[in-house]
C-alpha cells in the first residue's frame, strides 16, 4: 500500500494507467482526504522550513528561490538528523 496526497501528479494519466499493473503486484494506491495536513508527515517539516528556515518571503530570481530552498532543506535535514542521533543515543544509554 502506498499512501499519497492529492497532488495532481499522483492522479495523472500515467499513474492511472499503471494502477492495474500495480494492483496485480498487490500494490495499492490510497489517497489521503483532500485537505488533511495532520495526516501527512511532510507538512510539519515544510511548515517549519517555511517559517523558521526561510525568513525571506520573496525572490527576484527563481535561481535565488531555489538556492534558498535547497539551503533551508539541508539545514532542516541536519536538524532532524541531529535530533534522531540524540534520541537514539538516549535510548541506548537508558537500556
Amino acid at each position: 500500500m502506498i499512501v499519497l496526497d492529492n497532488y495532481s501528479v499522483h492522479k495523472s494519466q500515467p499513474v492511472q494507467e499503471a494502477q492495474p499493473a500495480l494492483e496485480a503486484a498487490d500494490v495499492y494506491l490510497v489517497y489521503l482526504p483532500s485537505y488533511c495536513p495532520e495526516l501527512s508527515k511532510i507538512e510539519p517539516v515544510w511548515n517549519d522550513v517555511k517559517h523558521h528556515f526561510m525568513p525571506t518571503r520573496s525572490y527576484e530570481k527563481v535561481v535565488d528561490l531555489k538556492r534558498a530552498t535547497d539551503d533551508a532543506l539541508e539545514r532542516k535535514a541536519a536538524q532532524l538528523w541531529q535530533a534522531r542521533t540524540e534520541t537514539t543515543n538516549n535510548q541506548r544509554t537508558a537500556a
